[in-house]
């Protein structure tokens, strides 16, 4: 397969120092920008500019808000020997030379520096032309300089000519802060960027940089392909630099007005403009079939990425669709992957609502033909949270791209009021605004597309792809009816053996450690359990909730040898890691303040005393109709197993739309969209897509409970739950591993779309009553044949079915009764006399393929909601039980009821919702020692619910496994993601445009009032050859030079004419002196902003 991987990737980004916070930036999904706070910014900042007015435009700002690297801008000087006080000039030297070699360290791994094949590797550099810090600070310091003395001298005459000319030249100088050197005159030659990684890396390949403005990386990439398929580069280390986001930058954005007052809101309505930032990214880059032979750690693999030009448009720097979708196309054609293969679409916009717009109709055209009736294309945008870093971008892209590919996690984008066309799902493309799960159909690897279009015309579209390795055996769990707990490679430690034995050499040793652990930002909780509340006290106090790194936290002070639980047990949970030292606060004082409750349920955390079991374990499995938009919220985003079920049945049956993007993709935001959110709910609800996603839901949640500990002892299922309930316990023979599953779910699915007869029922709705007491609701349903009992859940809501005619009235009797009815969304008569060819078909069914159910002692005991009471152990009744319970109401009351006199004590729910929770806690309400909790929750903060429910358990008496309950988790990075390590030798280096500092400048123009001056001549006014008093302090002399013109004085100060000194009024004196400043000021208003600082601070 042709592509190119990328080995190894480093990054400085605002708010991001490797990509190990980049990751954790992602996850959180916040705007990462703050304001300025150069003191150029906040002296040229004018909220109410002027923007018609082009002299106001370029003189000052209007916004300040932008992204910056200055807190990770260093460079570890004793590394590559650097002297540490030459760390100056333009800072993109040094910060790609950091970055890049942090990127090859992350290639290396700890190997022998000798897997670099430094005669063949080579480096490309994405870099544009900016105002940075040296050429600005030559300038200031040079010519500027110069010709500020120049206006000055001419201004006040010979007094500034000759010695005091050289006076004032040394003692501006000296208050320069940047350093003047010789040494560093090589740093303000652009290509040593380049040249320097090439340099102090020992790399011997091409080095060069290329500007194609925001399209710079990825035409640094097109470039870096090209040198490995010409065979002239093994590696290619390839960046993208925007080291430096000054005052002088933004005062030329704008003067275009292309800033946003408010914020970066990429394809959103509230767009009004960019924001720029500052930013560094580097990739290591090789052949595909070059990393795989050599074993390289693999991130992701670039399939292709092509280039184009806009041509005749509108204007130099208006976007054009024709050369957008030219170069979209282009990179289609260049490998087999179409855009019905995409998932995830990076896009440039940058909040320019014009450029926007223009890219996503490009985007409409190349991808037309790709609506699926949902919108299946998440759109992100990594501007929204760290601005636009122009050359740096497209890297920042891949990046981002990369780390979703590999964590199979889509981050969010901060986008309010998105445009209509990525809102209402009449487009294949939905804005990402939550961290979710990466669905998508299994029989393909995911693809990311990149967008990046700069200024100028030039465009760029790249194709990502995750990589697959045959030879690396899926992470998945291992499947036995009754499960046992998995040993999969997603829970076994993390270990690189590189890591601990780093034999990268002096260049690379240190640079990075690796964070093989990492949580979103959802869902944690602190299990603790002590044989005594001090003890308890004293585990809380000991807590540093900032070095918690685990979703789940077990500490405890009893000891495992002894035969008795642990006397106290406290569970904190919370939704956030930063909410759980609010949890541990009001733990703590709660223990304080309440000294003889033994038990407490708070909202973050749950207490117990000496709890021990209660008795047994039963499982409620859920049948059809549980299921509701974005079911689970994050807990598929946390927990692998959910997607490994949704495609484990979609690749049994070749699923078009995969089952998790049914459940997780966001309902249509606009309410004109709702015939999109109704194709939604009809997904969710037909019946071969319901009760494979119910079913994919109940192999997750019984996995989780296998390995957190959670074993039953009986099990009953409602509706179509039954028959997984008795597959659950054990009981079927034919049933027992992975191969056997998917076997049967193919063959039922096949025998179900070829058996018409099921549907074979009259018209009609399902009504949810309550209110009723089960006599009268039958005295009512006896009026008509056409009402049928559907189930008696619980005393507070049974569901009957009417036929379509006769719906009004039945409300109206139930009405008139005293009771409450609604419309569910079922409209089978499952469970009634109606559903008779239904119940035929399942009897075809059993026998075309026989379920062989063995009941045996060692299986959890399978409870009917026909008969109310345990499966017989003979077949042929329980296939009869199978059959007549399709045609019977559910009597769930009475079963469970009947489970609980035989012993059950703990219910635990395995569905999306809460529902036969609820309908448990009520038939058992007068007994107080049952728990009842479901796993699953329909509530956003869904793994913050299960973890509570975790925490009831096991607070109740249950011992868990809460081990395994972390790995559950999403522990590990497929490759392990680098930490930076900043050594004690690290040099910052400055991007800020430097300044002049006044001190002794006042002292020496007071200085001026004892210099002596010849007679005015020429033009000059009576007053300019006249001075003040050198006895007033606080007056000031002005000086005429008859023969000066501004021009600088050759001859020697011994040279100077006879004074003659007149007096003066000092007010006059000083007035003067302020009106010459000003002059100076009003003469180099259109120069740079370093001069008008220097005479601002004179004035």
């Amino acid at each position: 397969m042709q592509g190119y991987a990328i080995v190894g990737m480093a990054c400085r980004y605002p708010g991001i120092k490797d990509t190990s916070s980049y990751w954790q930036a992602l996850v959180r999904g916040e705007s990462l920008l703050k304001e300025m706070t150069d003191p150029w910014a906040s002296l040229y900042y004018s909220k109410d500019q002027d923007r018609s007015n082009p002299r106001e435009s370029y003189s000052t700002i209007y916004t300040k808000k932008y992204g910056s690297i200055a807190e990770n801008s260093w460079i570890d000087c004793l590394r590559f020997a650097f002297p540490p006080n030459l760390v100056e000039g333009d800072p993109s030297q040094y910060l790609c030379l950091q970055v890049a070699a942090e990127a090859m360290a992350d290639a290396l791994r700890g190997r022998a520096p000798e897997w670099i094949p430094h005669e063949r590797t080579g480096v490309v550099v994405g870099m544009g032309d900016h105002p940075h810090r040296g050429i600005v600070g030559a300038l200031m310091n040079g010519m500027i300089l110069e010709h500020f003395i120049d206006v000055l001298a001419d201004s006040v005459g010979a007094v500034l000519k000759g010695a005091r000319r050289k006076q004032l030249r040394s003692l501006l100088s000296s208050a320069f802060e940047l350093v003047t050197d010789p040494a560093i005159t090589p740093n303000l030659i652009s290509n040593v960027v380049s040249g320097t990684i090439a340099n102090r890396l020992g790399l011997l390949g091409p080095n060069y940089l290329v500007d194609g403005a925001c399209t710079s990386g990825m035409i640094a990439v097109d470039h870096a392909i090209k040198q490995l398929d010409s065979g002239d580069a093994d590696l290619m280390l390839v960046g993208g630099v925007q080291a430096t986001m000054n005052f002088p930058i933004y005062q030329l954005f704008c003067t275009i007005n292309a800033l946003s007052e408010e914020g970066i809101f990429p394809m959103s309505k509230f767009a009004s403009g960019t924001l720029l930032s500052e930013g560094v990214g580097f990739i290591a880059l090789k052949r595909l079939s070059d990393a795989v032979e050599s074993g390289d750690p693999i991130y992701s693999v670039i399939r292709s990425v092509a280039l184009a030009s806009d041509g005749k448009g509108e204007g130099l720097l208006a976007p054009n669709r024709q050369g957008q979708v030219l170069a979209m196309k282009r990179a289609y054609q260049k490998c087999d992957i179409k855009p019905s293969d995409v998932s995830l679409v990076e896009v440039h916009a940058t909040g320019i609502p014009h450029g926007d717009n223009t890219e996503l109709s490009s985007m409409l055209e190349v991808f037309e033909g790709c609506h699926r009736g949902l919108s299946t294309i998440a759109v992100g945008s990594i501007k929204s949270l760290i601005g636009h870093t122009i050359p740096a971008s497209g890297v920042a892209s891949l990046i981002k791209a990369s780390l979703a590919l590999q964590n199979k996690l889509l981050p969010p984008s901060v986008c309010p009021d998105p445009l209509e066309a990525v809102a209402d799902h009449s487009t294949p493309f939905y804005i990402n605004r939550t961290l979710r799960r990466w669905f998508h159909s299994p029989a393909k690897p995911r693809i990311a597309a990149i967008n990046s279009f700069g200024f100028g015309g030039i465009n760029g579209h790249l194709l990502l792809q995750e990589f697959t390795d045959s030879n690396q055996q899926a992470g998945s769990p291992v499947i036995l009816f009754p499960y046992t707990a998995s040993k999969s490679p997603d829970l076994l430690a993390d270990t690189d053996p590189s890591i601990g034995n780093d034999s990268s050499g002096k260049t690379y040793r240190g640079l990075l450690k690796y964070q093989h652990q990492g949580y979103t930002t959802t869902g944690r909780a602190i299990f603790l359990e002590a044989d005594s509340r001090s003890e308890l006290q004293d585990l809380i106090a000991g807590l540093e909730v900032d070095k918690i790194h685990q979703a789940v936290l077990f500490k405890s002070t009893h000891s495992n040898n002894q035969s008795s639980r642990a006397a106290t047990r406290l569970v904190i949970f919370a939704s956030s890691h930063r909410n759980l030292g609010e949890g541990l606060q009001d733990a703590s004082s709660w223990l304080a303040s309440n000294p003889s409750s033994s038990s407490h349920r708070g909202r973050h955390f749950i207490y117990s005393e000496s709890a021990d079991s209660r008795g047994k374990i039963a499982f409620l499995i859920p049948g059809e109709g549980v299921q509701s938009p974005e079911m689970l919220g994050d807990l598929t985003t946390n927990i692998d197993l959910f997607a490994y079920w949704y495609n484990f049945m979609d690749e049994a049956l070749g699923r078009e739309i995969p089952l998790g993007l049914v459940t997780c993709l966001p309902n249509a935001d606009l309410d004109c969209a709702r015939s999109a959110n109704a194709r939604r709910i009809e997904l969710l609800y037909a019946q071969d897509s319901a009760t494979q996603i119910i079913a994919a839901c109940l192999m997750s949640f019984y996995e989780i409970a296998s390995r957190i500990g959670l074993r039953p002892d009986q099990l009953v299922g409602h509706s179509q739950g039954e028959s997984n309930a008795v597959m659950l316990s054990g009981s079927l023979a034919t049933m027992k591993n992975q191969d056997d599953l998917r076997t049967r779910i193919k063959q039922i699915h096949e025998f179900f779309s070829k058996a018409d007869s099921i549907d074979e029922f009259p018209e009609g709705s399902t009504f949810a009553i309550s209110g009723l007491e089960l006599g009268q609701l039958n005295t009512i349903l006896k009026m008509r044949s056409e009402w049928s009992l559907i189930s008696d859940n619980c005393r507070s809501q049974r569901v009957v079915f009417s036929e379509a005619d006769f719906c009004e009235e039945l409300v109206e009797h139930i009405v008139a009764a005293g009771g409450n009815i609604l419309p569910t969304p079922l409209t089978r008569p499952y469970h009634t006399r109606y559903f008779k060819n239904g119940a035929e078909t399942h009897r075809r069914l059993y026998r075309e393929f026989p379920h062989s159910i063995q009941f045996e002692s060692h299986h959890a005991v399978a409870y009917s909601c026909l008969t109310t009471k345990p499966y017989p152990s003979d077949y042929e009744q329980g296939m009869q039980i199978f059959i007549d319970q399709w045609l019977n109401p559910v009597r769930y009351e009475e079963t469970i009821r009947n489970m609980y006199a035989d012993g059950a004590r703990y219910f635990i729910e395995l569905g999306p919702n809460t529902t036969l929770t609820s309908y448990t806690k009520e038939a058992l309400s007068e007994f107080p020692d049952i728990v009842a909790v479901s796993l699953g929750t329909s509530r956003k903060d869904s793994t913050t619910a299960f973890l509570q429910s975790v925490a009831i358990l096991w607070t109740s008496g249950l011992d868990l496994n809460l081990g395994a309950l972390d790995g559950l988790f999403i522990e590990r990075y497929r490759t392990g993601l680098a930490t930076v390590i900043k050594p004690a030798t690290a040099v910052p280096v400055h991007s800020e445009i430097p300044q002049y500092n006044s001190v002794g400048l006042r002292d020496f123009l007071t200085s001026l009032a004892s210099d002596v001056v010849p007679p005015s001549s020429g033009s000059r006014s009576e007053s300019s050859s006249q001075t003040v008093s050198a006895q007033d302090p606080t007056s000031m002399a002005v000086i005429s030079d008859p023969t000066s013109s501004g021009a600088r004085s050759t001859s020697s100060p011994n040279a100077l004419p006879v004074p003659v000194v007149k007096e003066q009024d000092p007010v006059l004196g000083q007035q003067l002196l302020l009106e010459h400043s000003r002059t100076i000021l009003t003469i180099l208003a259109s120069a740079e902003a370093s001069s008008k600082q220097i005479l601002k601070q004179v004035d």
